[in-house]
């Protein structure tokens, strides 16, 4: 067996609850990643007792997207797995949230797939990113300043609460375009891929070999650095959570109200960590405060007595005893 099967092969092999007869949804995008994570799920799906059903979005931005899609459907069809093609409208992408179009299109494509677990059409997504996608991630929000927690858990392997499996992350891209090579796999190259004015793109195509030039096993190193911070952040995450039970005193769906006496009396670490909580709590948003903002409402909090802070879609305003946040409407 070769090391990219194998690797796929054992990561089944340890997840408990076992994958039997569960439905996965391969997201496939026709790149090489994808396709190669197609192949292999199709390839061990008798030995893991799944069924595979293939998702192709269409995002309707390029020239070869018809032709994209045509290839996957046609290959699905060889290998006789059901293929849902998703296709996104202009409409689509005025409402999406985020900045960016990567942001907007990774989260529209989210949205289906937790409308299709909702809906039980798949019990959970495949996805088919490689060590090289972790690499960048990781560095991406590093970069753009967000907290050792969200870097420590960045695209986890196993993302129970999404219900996201990412079986290929310890494998090199190298590694993938060998297997798509080897069983000559149709696959397609995204040229935005290469456009460098996208900010993930300029990481791993002009970043990231520089950095390596310097040391040539940052992608270990950077594991390393992760799986320390993953370890701490158990013990954090345990003080926080201390915290949060002794210095809440309302917590409804849409409005928190917090002792400011006792946040005050918190160690900095602490009180940051209290404020990304009272936004989960409220917004259902797990994505990260900017590190500039977070920093700004903890200082606005210590030193003005009748502070108040306003984002679309949370506020935070205080008095001399409470901090009373509430869910923007």
């Amino acid at each position: 067996m070769d090391t990219t099967a194998s690797t796929y092969y054992h990561f089944f092999r340890q997840l408990t609850p076992s994958m039997s007869g569960q439905r996965l949804g391969v997201s496939v995008s026709g790149g090489v990643d994808s396709m190669a994570l197609l192949h292999l799920a199709s390839r061990f799906s008798t030995c893991f007792g799944y069924r595979v059903i293939a998702i192709h979005f269409n995002h309707g931005l390029r020239s070869q997207s018809r032709e994209e899609e045509t290839s996957v459907v046609s290959y699905c069809e060889s290998l006789k797995i059901p293929c849902m093609v998703q296709a996104f409208l202009p409409e689509d992408w005025k409402q999406a949230p985020g900045t960016g179009m990567e942001e907007k299109a990774r989260e529209l494509r989210h949205q289906v797939f937790q409308t299709m677990i909702s809906e039980q059409s798949v019990d959970w997504i495949l996805l088919g990113h490689s060590r090289d996608d972790w690499t960048e991630t990781v560095l991406f929000h590093f970069i753009r300043g967000c907290s050792p927690s969200h870097l420590s858990d960045a695209l986890q392997a196993v993302d129970h609460d999404r219900k996201l499996l990412r079986p290929l992350l310890t494998v090199p891209k190298s590694k993938l375009i060998e297997y798509a090579h080897h069983f000559q796999l149709p696959t397609h190259e995204d040229e935005t891929n290469l456009d460098t004015t996208y900010s993930r793109n300029k990481i791993r195509h002009q970043i990231l070999p520089l950095i390596q030039t310097i040391n040539p096993n940052f992608n270990e190193t950077l594991h390393h650095f992760t799986q320390i911070l993953k370890s701490e952040e158990v013990l954090l995450e345990q003080e926080t959570m201390k915290a949060w039970q002794s210095l809440v005193k309302i917590a409804e769906p849409d409005y928190l109200c917090l002792d400011k006496t006792l946040w005050k009396k918190q160690p900095p670490a602490i009180q940051l960590r209290l404020l990304r909580k009272v936004r989960e709590h409220l917004t259902g948003n797990r994505r990260d405060f900017y590190y500039s903002q977070l920093i700004s409402i903890q200082m606005g909090i210590m030193t003005i007595v009748r502070f108040h802070f306003e984002e679309k879609m949370m506020s935070i305003e205080c008095n001399e005893e409470w901090i009373k946040a509430r869910k923007q409407r």
